[in-house]
């Protein structure tokens, strides 16, 4: 029996919540099921999962250390790199089983893609009033990995900034290697 529960529409199915966990409820083929999201992993995190997974992370990765690969045009006022280069990414492989992207806030701020190991997870948005290091669940419950996010404009034809720290992680501490340049 359910007492509480929330159904959130997938492009091929259900995803319900009870509790802290996910679990598809039906099937469709994206075309009679209406939906949302493409994926269980684009639902974003209930604010109850946000709170575990932030007070889990063990180690912060400085986006100066070089573990990142950024790419494109990218500026480091302060500890905070800052790209409005339409084409910006930035990479870093890590291990563990919750990601917390480090990151700044701010009124030009841009919806940045987020991908880990190839699939996609709900974009960050870093528009708003301005803040300095805000921190974002961008999963919880992945393997120990090691683990590949990629991070991007998510709506590349609008102006915007991407505000990039760290990434703190939880369960598996160490980078796994040095990214080297494509």
């Amino acid at each position: 029996e359910l007492l509480h529960f929330q159904v959130i529409p997938l492009a091929c199915g259900y995803c319900v919540r009870t509790g802290s966990t996910r679990e598809y409820l039906a099937r469709g083929s994206g075309v009679d099921v209406a939906g949302e999201y493409n994926n269980l992993e684009q639902v974003p995190p209930s604010p109850g999962e946000v709170h575990e997974a932030l007070g889990t992370a063990t180690r912060r990765l400085s986006a100066q250390d070089s573990e990142f690969e950024f790419k494109g045009d990218w500026n480091k006022p302060d500890a905070t790199f800052v790209s409005s280069d339409q084409r910006a990414s930035v990479e870093v492989e890590f291990v563990g089983q919750t990601a917390v992207l480090v990151h700044d806030r701010g009124p030009q701020g841009r919806l940045v893609r987020v991908t880990i190991d190839g699939r996609e997870y709900p974009p960050v948005d870093m528009s708003g009033k301005a803040e300095t290091s805000v921190r974002t669940c961008l999963a919880a419950g992945l393997e120990d990995g090691p683990h590949k996010l990629r991070l991007w404009p998510l709506l590349a034809w609008r102006q915007g900034t991407m505000f990039v720290r760290g990434l703190e992680v939880a369960d598996g501490i160490a980078p796994t290697a040095t990214l080297r340049a494509k």
